[in-house]
């Protein structure tokens, strides 16, 4: 697949900026688990919306009242920023219903948190004129020009980084419900599988993992640096000894650190946090996995190079989240340099630069 010219285009200036979103009245768009985030997000940062919209769904959410686009009054629809808390449908979709039915200012929900209290979530984190670099692209483009999907998602997010601009390929959907090991492009799992989940959260992907393995794996070690989430994890599987937890934080060096867990899924490393934790890397546990799977909220990349010994002698399937700060779009797929003899994939499993993941697959297990 042609890129070149996109990643021309892409230097572009962008002019996406917190004047869009100032001293303005806020509603909320859709009442699913990215609304119960922006709620939780708002309040934490002083932002009282006034209510929720949503197609289908009546009542409220967290004492929040939901409506529906019929009850907006046309000040609602002139004055407020609305902001889009959807990602599994396509965010131009999304925006030309709500333009259709009057709505002035649209901004996505990442976005507009980015802009206005990055301290508390950066999933919309912004590709700035600065950072990008048509050599850096281009260099990731050859890492992956192998697979064309790869490219047209890597294409689409960096549109979405740069400029909130939902750029799209026919042929090469986004990937929506397929992450990890529903991936159309992961190796066929064995009985022997040691699966390393580092921010394991409530256990999900190990739930998935136990599926998709039928119960036959050698072991599982969830890794976790809120306590609640683990409790919840150990509780779901304790009947079976072969997966163990450990509450730590994973990056590049082992020492001391604090935690912000103001936000519960976006729980992630502040020095300014009030909550110790331990850290450690993935070398100093000691563990011979054959997959890992990293989303930490933004020390992804740190979490890799603290594993470049357990990479090198064990040759495990990576799964890295790229979508929580700006090492996604470069440092993370440029970790390939350290790595002989693996081939590079990148996937989107939701709209608007959301769940994206790269896949580093070792040779041996794939089609290099």
């Amino acid at each position: 697949m042609e890129y070149m010219n996109y990643l021309r285009d892409l230097t572009r200036e962008s002019k996406i900026g917190f004047g869009c979103v100032q001293n303005k009245e806020i509603i909320l768009y859709g009442a699913g688990n990215l609304g119960i985030l922006a709620i939780e997000t708002l309040r934490d940062g002083g932002v009282a919306p006034k209510f929720i919209v949503d197609k289908s769904k009546k009542g409220d959410l967290l004492g929040l009242p939901i409506k529906g686009l019929d009850d907006l009054s046309e000040e609602d629809k002139m004055d407020c920023i609305f902001l889009i808390c959807i990602s599994t449908l396509s965010y131009n979709g999304v925006s030309e219903q709500l333009h259709q039915a009057g709505i002035k200012k649209l901004i996505h929900f990442y976005t507009y948190a980015y802009l206005v209290f990055p301290d508390i979530i950066s999933n919309g984190w912004i590709l700035s004129d600065e950072d990008y670099g048509i050599d850096r692209a281009s260099k990731v483009c050859r890492m992956i020009e192998h697979d064309d999907k790869s490219i047209a998602h890597y294409i689409t997010f960096l549109y979405w980084k740069r400029f909130n601009q939902e750029v799209l390929f026919d042929g090469y959907g986004i990937e929506t419900g397929n992450k990890y090991f529903k991936c159309d492009i992961m190796p066929e799992l064995t009985e022997e599988e040691t699966f390393l989940d580092i921010g394991c959260y409530e256990g999900n992907i190990i739930e998935k993992f136990v599926v998709v393995t039928k119960g036959e794996f050698d072991k599982i070690i969830g890794i976790d640096i809120a306590e609640s989430f683990l409790v919840d994890a150990s509780e779901r599987f304790r009947d079976d000894k072969r997966i163990s937890f450990q509450c730590c934080a994973i990056s590049d060096y082992n020492g001391i650190s604090y935690i912000n867990d103001r936000i519960g899924m976006a729980c992630h490393l502040d020095e300014t946090g009030e909550k110790a934790v331990d850290v450690k890397t993935v070398d100093s546990m000691n563990e011979k996995p054959t997959i890992i799977k990293v989303h930490i909220e933004g020390s992804e990349y740190q979490a890799l190079r603290g594993a470049k010994n357990t990479i090198r002698d064990m040759r495990p399937v990576l799964m890295v989240m790229a979508d929580h700060n700006t090492d996604g779009w470069y440092n993370i797929p440029a970790f390939m340099e350290e790595l002989d003899g693996y081939q590079l994939y990148f996937r989107l499993h939701d709209y608007c630069g959301n769940s994206a993941v790269w896949y580093y697959i070792p040779c041996e297990r794939g089609d290099c």
